[in-house]
């Protein structure tokens, strides 16, 4: 009879933490196993949380970045963090949705505040069949 034969290959030696460094740069999960010589499936199912969280400081550390820029008056992170977390929007938008306005809603652009304006959008995107994004997600 012949011996039993065990089943993969060689023991590889990767740690979460190498996998959370490496995502933690932005490196794809086909990436990661490439460079520790693993497969994809094995980044997926084996370090999924140790991915997870290096790609949270990955994002993290970005958005911090993003925000020292500003401060230090790079404008148009400052337009665009304003549109992402204080829900600013440009006067142009209610200017172009003015007669979509006035025909959904029977008023005039005037008699809407930005929130509502807001809302009008997302529901006018929705009509026409443009994915709606929420609040902190992107601007309108």
């Amino acid at each position: 009879m012949l011996p039993k034969r065990k089943r993969g290959g060689q023991k590889l030696d990767i740690d979460g933490d190498s996998v959370a460094a490496l995502a933690g740069i932005g490196c794809t999960q086909e990436e990661i196993g490439t460079l520790l010589g693993c497969s994809t499936a094995t980044v997926c199912e084996r370090f999924a949380e140790s991915y997870k969280k290096g790609m949270a400081e990955m994002r993290s550390s970005l958005r911090h970045r993003q925000f020292q820029a500003a401060m230090a008056g790079e404008n148009a992170l400052l337009i665009w963090l304003g549109k992402q977390h204080l829900g600013q929007v440009e006067p142009r938008a209610v200017e172009q949705f003015g007669a979509e306005i006035a025909r959904v809603g029977g008023q005039t652009a005037a008699d809407f505040d930005v929130e509502s304006v807001k809302l009008l959008i997302l529901e006018l995107k929705k009509r026409a069949g443009k994915p709606a994004i929420t609040e902190g997600q992107g601007d309108v």
